[in-house]
Parts: C-alpha cells; structure tokens; sequence
C-alpha cells in the first residue's frame, strides 16, 4: 500500500499496515514507540535553495527563512533547529518548486531524494545543494514494537542483501552512490 508520509506513522499506530518501508530516519524519538530492522540505507541530510540563492550557504542561515517539510518529518525538526519557519509541504518534488518559485527558501531534505529528484526531472541547474550534514542518518524498516519475530525476519532478509551487495548495487544503479555504508 502506498500511502501519503504524514498517515503512514498513525496508519502503523492504528494496525493498518504492518509496517513503513519508506527510508525512514531511525531516531531516538521514534526508537521509544518503534522497533527498526537493519539499517539499509545511509545518508546526510542537505540543505536545498534556487541555484541563485546565494544568501544561504549554511544550516545556519535558516534562521528566519521559509522552509518547505513534510510536518512530521525529520527534516522538518532539522529546520526548524536552525530557527527556520516551516511551510507544510509533504511532498518532495513540490517543496523544490515552493523553492524554485520562490514561496520558500530551502528544503531541508536527503541527498538521496534530491539525488533521485534531479535524475528523474533531468533538473540539474534550478536547484543546488548549499550545505551538507557531516551528520549520517541510518535508515530502516519500522515495525511496531513487540512484533519481534516480523522484525527479526526483515533484519535477516535485509542482513543477506547487504552482505551479497544488492543493497549497494541498487543504490549505484539508481544514483551513483552507494547508500548501504556509512
């Protein structure tokens, strides 16, 4: 099932879907309701601004900027740390054009995703990276606590394709890094 980022977690919550295979962040916030799998996926988080902007260049900049989140996201709460004000916007391609078009200053987001954005649009000159966290990001499949046998089964199955470079083959394929080591 597919699903909007902002209803997945309640959808998880209420017994709807067993589990988010959505490249989630595994943070400590979430660790207190959640198990997680293996992580599968490393990444930073990068700051994103119209390839004019040259006022922004750090974190730190944001402080007092728009910038374009999903509201439940950690992006958002990133963001927001550096005093930026949020304008809700749960989907990535349309926060890149908040910025492009100017009713936001940044994305807060994962190289990834602006990896994935920028080859898939055939978009490399509207945006560019500004900054980038020196801080990795682990992410995982979430499960819901005590489900522990669903957990141990997705961890095995993660385990094997990291180990015989699946992960690492897919994420080349796909962007040109590989995402499955720190």
């Amino acid at each position: 099932m597919e699903g909007a980022w902002d209803s997945l977690f309640p959808a998880l919550d209420a017994g709807t879907i067993d589990v988010i295979m959505n490249q989630v962040t595994i943070t400590d916030a979430r660790l207190e309701t959640y198990d997680f799998s293996t992580p599968y996926v490393y990444t930073r988080p990068v700051l994103i601004v119209a390839a004019n902007n040259d006022e922004i260049k750090a974190f730190e900049d944001l402080a007092g900027k728009k910038a374009a989140e999903g509201l439940t996201s950690n992006y958002n709460q990133i963001a927001q740390s550096y005093g930026a004000e949020i304008v809700g916007q749960d989907v990535f391609a349309l926060a890149v054009e908040l910025v492009k078009g100017g009713e936001a200053d940044a994305v807060v987001n994962d190289e990834l995703t602006y990896a994935y954005w920028q080859v898939t649009t055939g978009d490399f000159d509207s945006t560019k990276i500004a900054a980038k966290s020196e801080d990795a990001t682990s992410s995982a499949v979430v499960i819901q606590k005590g489900r522990d046998e669903l957990r141990d089964a997705i961890s095995a199955a993660v385990d094997e394709l990291l180990a015989d470079g699946t992960i690492a083959e897919i994420s080349q394929k796909y962007f040109s890094i590989d995402v499955s080591q720190k």
